[in-house]
């Protein structure tokens, strides 16, 4: 959840991945303790089986897609802690339903008291640890000069200060700014909040042969659309990661999500703002409410 690459993405998978399986295999083992200690409040514990810990393979990969649905493995170095509780919270209480609702249908039910309760704490439990600790981890990284990305950016405006002010509050986020790209030429030369007008960003192709920055932050007006999208294709050809500091959508408040429709790009947009909770909580009834439905087109005939 911490970095961009696809390789530490699958690292996080995998850490993830793990984390789940861990967790069902420990919800056994501490039901058998809990058995041991308190014989007359929990039922005997089962045998683990191959199909049991098959269940828990396709439990874990639930949970891993859930975190990718969830945006967890895309580029995370703005995110905060509250960011990173959210995402497990959701992904906890969605993957416990979604496994609860396997177990149902597949007639699995004398390991439901296993299954459900138990995976639930200790699952979330292991996430959160897990995700503080990565999180802190990073920072303590960054701070000590690695894992950081040099960074451009493109225009000295008012998006370009705030921008630049937020990285210099933001330490962990391991951005270093080399430079700025104007367009005027005029200013190139002179410091702007602290860094140096190195270009005109219409001779960005050169700027980044010479310095070869990780990513470009675009901070222009989107009325300047010609050179954005000059720009856009330079860094593409150069496999150059770029960011839109966009004004695009002005001041208005708006749900925007781009989307990847036959090849295309298609920005959506919803003026009708819905608080996420009540959308997770719809999400998560819908899916009671079919998985209820189904049991009873299970049931045989009376």
């Amino acid at each position: 959840m911490i970095w961009r690459s696809s390789y530490h993405s699958r690292i996080a998978q995998l850490a993830d991945f793990l984390t789940s399986f861990i967790g069902f295999l420990l919800s056994f083992k501490i039901w058998e303790v809990l058995f041991q200690l308190y014989p007359n409040r929990f039922a005997k514990p089962l045998v683990l089986h191959i199909e049991h810990i098959f269940l828990f393979v396709i439990f874990s990969l639930i949970y891993v897609s859930l975190f990718y649905y969830n945006g967890a493995y895309s580029y995370q170095r703005f995110t905060s802690l509250i960011k990173e509780y959210v995402i497990i919270s959701k992904v906890s209480i969605l993957g416990s339903l979604i496994s609860l609702a396997i177990v149902f249908l597949l007639g699995y039910g004398s390991i439901l008291r296993i299954i459900f309760l138990l995976p639930f704490i200790i699952i979330i439990s292991a996430f959160l640890i897990q995700k503080t600790l990565l999180f802190f981890i990073a920072a303590a990284v960054r701070k000590k000069g690695k894992d950081r990305k040099r960074v451009i950016v493109i225009g000295t405006g008012t998006r370009a200060k705030q921008f630049i002010e937020r990285v210099a509050n933001n330490f962990k986020w391991g951005l270093d700014i080399i430079g700025l790209l104007t367009g005027d030429e005029e200013k190139v030369g002179e410091i702007f909040y602290g860094y140096k007008a190195i270009d005109h960003y219409k001779n960005i192709e050169k700027v980044l042969k010479e310095l070869n920055p990780e990513e470009v932050i675009i901070t222009i007006s989107t009325r300047r659309f010609d050179y954005i999208r000059d720009v856009l294709e330079i860094c593409e050809r150069e496999g150059v990661q770029v960011r839109l500091n966009s004004d695009f959508f002005g001041h208005i408040n708006k749900d925007v999500r781009v989307d990847k429709v036959y090849g295309l790009n298609i920005i959506s947009f919803s003026t009708i703002k819905q608080p996420e909770f009540q959308l997770y909580i719809k999400r998560m009834l819908d899916i009671v409410g079919d998985s209820v439905a189904l049991l009873q087109l299970r049931k045989p005939p009376s």
